[in-house]
């Protein structure tokens, strides 16, 4: 262990006594703060910024500089999630067939609070609302409360793997909706998520919202994604290599076209406790003509009975998922009707394609 890390392990173990010596300065406390960022203490970074905020004089330049500190650190896709109307519409109907009158109901990553109000207006008895962000969890406290819920939701400052059906005031539960979703289904940590819940929270019959979800693919040619060859008279060919990694696309795709018929590379069942956190598959796609440079992945989430959420790269520029472009080394000319194999592999939080 170098000096570094020896040094960093010892700020961690005394982290502890720093936070005490602070007491309810709030100055000390966002100071603090800053410091548990560094060292990897996530959790205590953020409790500290709720107790720095409570301990500053409201409306005091103090107490600003706090509140902007806690607003820069909910990632921004918050906001575009909660105005997604098709994904709020798709998630209600979802709950609203899953959700029987007096049913108890596990929220998993409640964020706003958004989807455990929803199930609590679909006729739950009570409804468990689990948010590890003490930030978001802090939040949906407020607006849980606000909505006149609090009889019915008990938000709860915790990751759902630490949630212990032995507890009387956790127990088991008849419909559990996880919406931990990623861009390739897996990498907010759904699979691990979900399996979890389904083997230890899941009563006996119990519904899980949504069930399953699909990772579908299909070559593409995107415009905006070329080699770079000469620049200002310069060679730069040997820099395309780095640039081979995966790609978020934008809501406005007016520049990708499909090379492909849609193929489903991963479907994952979030009911099944035995689920594997790992796999691969290869499938074959039909070209329709012209040439591929990748391949683009997005999602199509089964929301039960025949109601689904697609995100499809050509149709739905509102998503808040955006689909992710796999780029190619070289691109692949289709023909019409020829079969082009892709492969693909994904571990517990991430999934990987290439050509096959």
């Amino acid at each position: 262990m170098d000096g570094k890390t020896q040094n960093l392990e010892r700020l961690r173990t005394h982290f502890g006594g720093f936070v005490q010596r602070a007491g309810d300065d709030p100055r000390r406390l966002l100071g603090l703060a800053k410091s548990a960022e560094r060292l990897g203490l996530w959790v205590q970074s953020r409790q500290l910024l709720l107790r720095a905020r409570a301990s500053a004089e409201p409306g005091s330049k103090l107490h600003r500089e706090i509140r902007d500190w806690i607003a820069g650190a909910i990632p921004s896709w918050h906001w575009s999630m909660l105005r997604d109307e098709a994904r709020n519409a798709a998630f209600e109907r979802a709950i609203r067939r899953a959700v029987r009158p007096g049913d108890r109901v596990l929220d998993i990553g409640t964020g706003s609070g958004l989807l455990a109000m929803i199930a609590a207006r679909a006729g739950a008895g009570e409804v468990v609302a689990c948010e590890k962000d003490p930030l978001l969890a802090d939040a949906a406290l407020h607006i849980v409360r606000r909505n006149g819920l609090s009889d019915r939701i008990r938000v709860v400052a915790a990751s759902s793997q630490d949630l212990d059906p032995a507890d009387d005031a956790i127990g088991s539960f008849d419909v559990i909706i996880g919406e931990v979703l990623g861009n390739d289904v897996l990498h907010e940590g759904m699979l691990p998520t979900m399996k979890d819940a389904a083997s230890r929270l899941l009563r006996p019959g119990g519904r899980m919202v949504p069930p399953t979800a699909e990772a579908r693919i299909a070559l593409c040619h995107w415009t905006r994604f070329a080699p770079l060859e000469r620049v200002s008279g310069f060679d730069l060919a040997d820099i395309n290599p780095l640039m081979m990694a995966t790609r978020r696309l934008n809501a406005d795709q007016g520049d990708l076209a499909l090379r492909s018929n849609p193929a489903a590379l991963f479907t994952f069942d979030f009911a099944d406790p035995d689920m594997l956190e790992t796999g691969e598959n290869r499938v074959l796609l039909e070209g329709t003509g012209g040439a591929a440079n990748g391949a683009v992945q997005w999602l199509r989430i089964d929301l039960g009975g025949s109601d689904t959420y697609e995100n499809h790269p050509l149709s739905n520029g509102e998503s808040h998922w955006r689909p992710l472009f796999y780029p190619f080394e070289s691109p692949i000319d289709t023909a019409p009707g020829a079969l082009v194999a892709i492969e693909g592999s994904h571990d517990a939080h991430s999934v990987r394609i290439r050509p096959g």
